[in-house]
Formats: structure tokens, C-alpha cells, sequence
């Protein structure tokens, strides 16, 4: 999680020297708040390490479970297929696997203020900013969750079934994803291996878009290979239910930041502005939430976000999604202006090198209008804002 290019097959041999800068800015450089986050965070990670079997073992070993066995053997030909086919890095990530007693990993964290869609980032040793603050247990996200709520943010919960280290430890197999249907499990391979080859410092949405778009051109190929026609076909239709999706929220957080900015520059001062600002983000979600219901009836295979459109819905939790597919339709016509896998990542990479504000240029977001085009134009909703 450092840089543009994150290859580090020296330093996969060994974890100590993550651990060794996490203590040292645990004990020299943080509060009481982050050296507990720190100290869990190592915890967490050394549990991971220590708990890991060898894969070809547990698929040679006659007491594995037949289920699992298969489930091992299929990650095996992915990452296989991903490191020949796809040119993602071979540094042994996914050559084990540790079972968990849970159903994630680790918990995120999403935090935003009540009525301003900027996330709140936070500084961690070798990967830069992020835009989450993870956690290994659900009571200690929750702590956190709590804390933050009461200082007047937004706040939103996941559970994580996978994360990745960017080459900086062999990440293994987890329990937390190994049964995932096949498909899903391919993209979500695909996507932290694509992580290992390209990450760069303090910019989420460019890095997880980057990862999405190598993850599902990634299944799209791993399916013409397996020759199953029809799979291909239902993965196609959920990649087109899932953009119908992601446009809508990407609406809904574009409404609402349009909202913000014009009471903000109403400069509005009454006693029941509070009032005013919360029951007009109210309104908003809640015909967001009747566009969605609409779109539904039109496409039953929306009815798998239920569960997202029914729980509480706020500037943190709009965030999370977005920042996953926002500038997906800018990554896909740069892939299709390359034609080729090996000269997408070189073009990625050296945009990667470049300052936040000219990889926006150079991916076409330029300004409020052309944005929204290229929107449409991918077939995206509207957006007037960036």
C-alpha cells in the first residue's frame, strides 16, 4: 500500500519490517487513540500470519474436506490465470489459507461530516491516506463508529471478507471468501493482485477504480477461456445491473453535494437550520430511494441491493460505493484507447506518478460539464459535480 508500482518480492520474505515501523510509530509517534488502533492493527495482521497452512498441502491432504479441497484448487488455477493472463504479480499471495472464526476479516470504518460529502482521511506508516480506519473486531469498529457519531459525523460500518497488504506479506487464502461463487471469487483475486501492481499513496478512488476495471475484464477472460458462454452472458448482465446501480448512487451523491453547495453559498442563518438541512437530505435519499424502486421493476437483478437501499443511508455510506466506481467509465476508455493489458498498465502507471489534480486531467475530468458528459457518454447517470 505505498507507491504506483508496489513490487516488492525483497521484502515478501518477511513481515518484520512492517511490524518493526508499526511499533516504532506505535511507541514514539501516536496518542493513546492510535496507539490502541496500531496495536490491535498488529494483533490483527500477526494472527493472519501465523495461522496460515500451505495450500497445495491442504489440497494434497486426504482429511481435507472435499468442498474445500475444490475451493483451494479453484483459487490455485486463478491466481495461476492471473498471473499468466493478466500479468498480475506473482509475489505468493493466495498460497495459503487460514480459517477464521468469523464471518469478515476486519471491520472499515467511513466517516464524513453530517452535511459535506469530503471523507474523512487518516495517515497510516507505508501506505499514505486512506479513507477508512480498519479494524479486526467488530466491538472495537464499533467503539470507533460510536465515538465519531458523537462528535456530529456520518458513519458507516462494513464487514471486509478481504483486504490487501500490496506485496508487503503473502496474503492468504481466507474462509471469509473462499466459498464465494465463482465468478465473484475470481473478481475479488483479480482485484487485490491488481492492488500489488499498482497502488498509489493518498488517492482511494483512483486506486479501487484502477483494481475494478483489471478485476472484471479479468473474469470476462477468465470465462471465454473456460469457454462457458452462458456464465459470460449472466456475468454481463450483472456487470450492466450493478453500473445501473453505481450510477444511481453516484446521483444521489452528487444531488446531495449539490444541495450542500448552495446552502452554503445561501450563507443561510436561522435557529432551525439544522432542522432545515437534514430533513432536505431526508428528501433527497428518500427519492433516491423511490428511483431505485422504480429501476427495480424494470430489472429484478437490483432486488441484491435491497438490503443497501433499506438500512440507514448517509454521506459516509454514499461515499464507500462511490468511491469504488466513480472513475471506472474514465479507467475503461482509457483501456480501450490502449488495447492492450500491458500498455493499460504502463499508462496507469505513469499517470500514477503524476500530482492528484493531473491524473484527473489526464483521465478527462476537466471540468463540471466535460465530467458529466463523459458520464453519459460511458453510460453513466449525470453528474454535475467532482
Amino acid at each position: 500500500m505505498v507507491n504506483h508500482g508496489i513490487e516488492r518480492s525483497g521484502l515478501r520474505s518477511s513481515w518484520v519490517h512492517l511490524i518493526s515501523l508499526c511499533l516504532a510509530v506505535l511507541f514514539f509517534g501516536t496518542g493513546c487513540e492510535s496507539a490502541r488502533f496500531y496495536a490491535q492493527a498488529i494483533s490483527g495482521q500477526v494472527e493472519l500470519l501465523s495461522r496460515r497452512k500451505s495450500l497445495k498441502r491442504l489440497i494434497r491432504d486426504e482429511a481435507t474436506p472435499l468442498v474445500l479441497k475444490e475451493r483451494l484448487m479453484l483459487v490455485d488455477r486463478l491466481v495461476a490465470f492471473a498471473h499468466a493472463e493478466l500479468g498480475l504479480p506473482d509475489g505468493g499471495s493466495y498460497s495459503s489459507y487460514v480459517a477464521l472464526d468469523r464471518p469478515y476479516v476486519a471491520w472499515n470504518v467511513a466517516v464524513s461530516p453530517e452535511f459535506d460529502l469530503a471523507p474523512k482521511t487518516w495517515w497510516y506508516p507505508i501506505v499514505g491516506r486512506l479513507e477508512h480506519r480498519g479494524y479486526f473486531r467488530k466491538a472495537s469498529a464499533d467503539q470507533f463508529a460510536q465515538r465519531m457519531k458523537r462528535r456530529g459525523y456520518d458513519v458507516a460500518v462494513g464487514g471486509v471478507i478481504a483486504y490487501s497488504t500490496l506485496g508487503w506479506f503473502r496474503d492468504p487464502v481466507l474462509s471469509t471468501f473462499v466459498e464465494l461463487e465463482e465468478t465473484e471469487l475470481a473478481e475479488l483475486i483479480f482485484h487485490e493482485l491488481a492492488h500489488e501492481l499498482l497502488f498509489v499513496d493518498g488517492d482511494t478512488d483512483f486506486n479501487e477504480a484502477f483494481a475494478v476495471t483489471v478485476a472484471e475484464l479479468g473474469v470476462r477472460r477468465w470465462l471465454l477461456c473456460q469457454g462457458d458462454k452462458e456464465a459470460l452472458r449472466t456475468y454481463a448482465a450483472q456487470l450492466a445491473s450493478r453500473q445501473v446501480f453505481m450510477g444511481l448512487v453516484h446521483s444521489l451523491r452528487c444531488d446531495l453535494e449539490a444541495f450542500y453547495l448552495g446552502v452554503a453559498a445561501e450563507n443561510r442563518e436561522s435557529e432551525d437550520k439544522l432542522e432545515y438541512l437534514r430533513s432536505q437530505k431526508e428528501a433527497i435519499i428518500g427519492e433516491f430511494r423511490q428511483v431505485y424502486r422504480a429501476e427495480v421493476a424494470l430489472d429484478a437483478r437490483l432486488a441484491v441491493y435491497e438490503g443497501w437501499i433499506e438500512s440507514p443511508i448517509n454521506n459516509a455510506k454514499v461515499n464507500v460505493v462511490d468511491t469504488y466506481y466513480r472513475l471506472i467509465p474514465f479507467f475503461r476508455m482509457m483501456l480501450d484507447e490502449q488495447r492492450s493489458l500491458e500498455g493499460f498498465y504502463r499508462a496507469v502507471k505513469e499517470i500514477g506518478k503524476r500530482s492528484k489534480t493531473e491524473r484527473q486531467k489526464r483521465l478527462g475530468i476537466k471540468t463540471v460539464a466535460e465530467s458529466g458528459e463523459l458520464l453519459e457518454d460511458a453510460g453513466w447517470r449525470r453528474c454535475p459535480f467532482f
